[in-house]
């Protein structure tokens, strides 16, 4: 029954105290689901933000410039845009 309320069917026995309950809890749980998923992606990106640096100090190693870009953006956590060609 409760599972039936959170997707929003059978409504109509619930008084306006348990409908502003079920509100709170749902806006509650979304919160939380939307902090997850941006820890998630925050996570995924600086992942893959490292290693793009590290496969483009590979590939360039004599570039001083480009290596010294990846170790900062790799010590600070910073975000460096560095254009290619």
């Amino acid at each position: 029954m409760l599972l039936r309320h959170y997707m929003g069917e059978d409504l109509e026995s619930l008084s306006l105290k348990e409908i502003q309950n079920l509100e709170q809890q749902l806006d509650t749980g979304l919160k939380n689901i939307r902090a997850k998923k941006n820890q998630l992606l925050h996570e995924s990106i600086s992942e893959l933000q490292k290693k793009e640096y590290l496969d483009f100090g590979d590939r360039s190693a004599g570039d001083d410039t480009l290596a010294a870009g990846a170790r900062w953006c790799m010590q600070t956590g910073g975000w460096v845009t560095i254009q290619i060609g």
